[in-house]
C-alpha cells in the first residue's frame, strides 16, 4: 500500500476492481515479509466488490446470515450422494486436505492444517457415526470426491450470539477435488 502513497490506493477503495489490483500487487510482498494470513471482508449487497475479491481467489469461507430454510432436492447427475461409511475412511482423510492445499497457495497464503492423517483418521473413527453430525459425500466411479460435514450451530464453539440462531446449521467443511469440480457437487453437497 506504501507503493500507492501518491493517490491510487485512495482511487483503489472506490473502485472494486483497482482495489483486486492493488492487493494482488501488494500481496506476494506482504507474504515475502512475513505477513502470511491475509483476510478480506466484504459487504454482501456489494456484488461488484464480492466479484472482485472472488475472481482474485479469496472465493468464500465464510458467510454470516440467518434465514429460513427452503426445502431441497439435491440433483448429482455424474455420482451418487450419500452418507460415509466406515469403509470410506481413508478416502475421506485424503479430502480433507483438498481444502487446505488450495488455500495454501495465492492469494489466500492459510498456514493450512495442523493435523496429520492419522489424526484426522482418528476422529473420523470416532465421530463417522456420532448423531450431531451431517456427513456427505459424493462417489463417482468409485471414488470420493467431495466431502461436507455440518451440524447444528450450537455444536460449533465458534457460534454463539446472533450467529448462534436457534435451529441454526453451521457448514463445518465442504470439498471438492480439483479434477472434479464444474460438475455441481459443491452446490448439491
Amino acid at each position: 500500500v506504501g507503493d500507492l502513497a501518491d493517490g491510487r490506493f485512495e482511487r483503489a477503495t472506490q473502485d472494486a476492481e483497482a482495489l483486486r489490483d492493488a492487493y494482488a500487487c501488494a500481496a506476494q510482498r506482504w507474504y515475502d515479509e512475513g505477513r502470511a494470513s491475509h483476510y478480506a471482508l466484504a459487504p454482501v449487497h456489494d456484488a461488484g466488490a464480492l466479484e472482485a475479491w472472488y475472481r482474485l481467489g479469496f472465493g468464500q469461507m465464510h458467510a454470516h446470515a440467518i434465514r429460513e430454510s427452503a426445502p431441497m432436492t439435491p440433483v448429482v447427475t455424474d455420482g451418487v450422494l450419500r452418507r460415509p461409511t466406515r469403509d470410506d475412511i481413508d478416502q475421506i482423510v485424503e479430502l480433507e486436505f483438498v481444502l487446505p492445499d488450495h488455500q495454501a497457495r495465492s492469494p489466500v497464503f492459510s498456514a493450512g492444517p495442523s493435523w496429520t492423517a492419522e489424526e484426522l483418521r482418528a476422529d473420523w473413527e470416532e465421530d463417522i457415526d456420532d448423531p450431531k453430525y451431517r456427513h456427505f459425500v459424493i462417489e463417482r466411479d468409485g471414488a470420493l470426491v467431495a466431502l461436507a460435514t455440518a451440524c447444528a450451530a450450537t455444536v460449533s464453539s465458534m457460534h454463539s450470539g446472533i450467529v448462534g440462531a436457534p435451529d441454526g446449521g453451521f457448514l463445518g467443511h465442504a470439498a471438492v477435488r480439483p479434477e472434479a469440480r464444474g460438475h455441481g457437487y459443491g452446490r448439491a453437497l
